[in-house]
């Protein structure tokens, strides 16, 4: 790769007739979110590559065409090129994260601090769905979506079980993977905000005093059931899976360790608790006093932050909608 050798390949060139004026680059870790550029003529490459203390692997390029890098430099363009984001999150929900934001340019630390499992029960869906008055059911995320069609297969039924239920999906992926099964809600939107949930779901849908099925794990408390119950909605919950604490390996809290996040997002309430579980109260607050950022989902309820970050007197900046969003606004 030329790295300990730059000096005296340049100086070669040049005693063999190349001009030292020629522009040169050099490349490390090309293609890596941490990728790092420098340029300057043949004869002063050697000394810009000491004095920006580059390392192998390192791609070295002479051509003219390094003038042109400023026009068609598209890499170290993208919105969030050299950033490092750490995301924690279900194991199951890996995937979707790396494929949402793979192509913004940074560095991508999952943590999978929490896996979920389907409850092992009879659910009876076709009991329940048939003798039930509930008029809506609802979604608050994907992993609920993907668990009550397996349970749709394993108890041998179909879509055709809804009937004439209307089918919500609060948040882009519950949307999203709703739509993979072939189903489109009757009402979805992006992110989930109290007051835009409120007019758009709740009173528009005209759902005030009425019943419906939330489809969900066992979670406790959260700002749309909240808003729901001071709306007089009767909830009824389908608990389909459990949330369970994930052990993390070495070299992720090392990472974790060596270098602070850019943006750290938290992709569900309870990832914030197995976050905190899995490292412990004290290297966990140290990792996010450091972060530039936080983002929440902003199911989030307040008693949770409150209790986790608060207290901890976290100086970052809370961020709270859709990725895509996010990812204009922190570029």
């Amino acid at each position: 790769m030329g790295a300990s050798r730059i000096d005296m390949i340049c100086k070669t060139l040049i005693k063999y007739g190349m001009d030292a004026s020629t522009p040169a680059a050099a490349i490390e870790n090309a293609t890596l979110p941490i990728q790092r550029t420098i340029t300057a003529r043949l004869d002063e490459i050697a000394d810009t590559f000491n004095k920006e203390n580059f390392h192998a692997p390192v791609i070295i390029m002479i051509s003219p065409t390094i003038s042109l890098r400023k026009d068609i430099c598209w890499f170290e363009k993208k919105p969030l090129f050299s950033k490092r984001l750490v995301i924690a999150g279900a194991a199951e929900q890996r995937s979707y994260f790396y494929n949402l934001l793979s192509d913004s340019g940074g560095e991508i630390l999952y943590l999978p601090v929490m896996k979920t499992k389907l409850k092992e029960k009879k659910f009876n869906l076709y009991n329940l769905f048939s003798k039930s008055d509930f008029e809506w059911i609802l979604f608050t995320n994907d992993l609920a979506v993907n668990y009550f069609f397996e349970i749709l297969r394993r108890e041998k039924l179909d879509s055709r079980i809804f009937g004439n239920k209307k089918i919500a999906a609060i948040g882009k992926r519950t949307s999203e993977v709703l739509h993979s099964f072939s189903l489109i809600p009757d009402f979805d939107s992006a992110e989930f905000v109290a007051d835009s949930f409120k007019h758009s779901f709740i009173n528009r849908q005209l759902v005030a005093g009425k019943k419906i099925l939330r489809i969900q794990n066992d979670l406790p408390y959260d700002r749309i059931y909240q808003e729901l119950i001071r709306s007089e909605v009767t909830v009824d919950e389908l608990n389909l899976y459990d949330i369970l604490q994930n052990k993390l390996d070495e070299s992720s809290i090392t990472k974790l360790n060596d270098k602070s996040p850019d943006i750290f997002i938290f992709s569900e309430p309870h990832s914030i608790d197995f976050f905190f579980g899995a490292l412990g109260t004290k290297t966990a607050s140290n990792i996010l006093t450091k972060s530039k950022s936080i983002i929440f989902d902003p199911a989030t309820p307040e008693v949770l932050l409150e209790e986790k970050f608060n207290q901890l007197q976290i100086s970052a900046q809370y961020i709270s909608g859709s990725l895509h969003e996010v990812v204009n606004r922190l570029n």
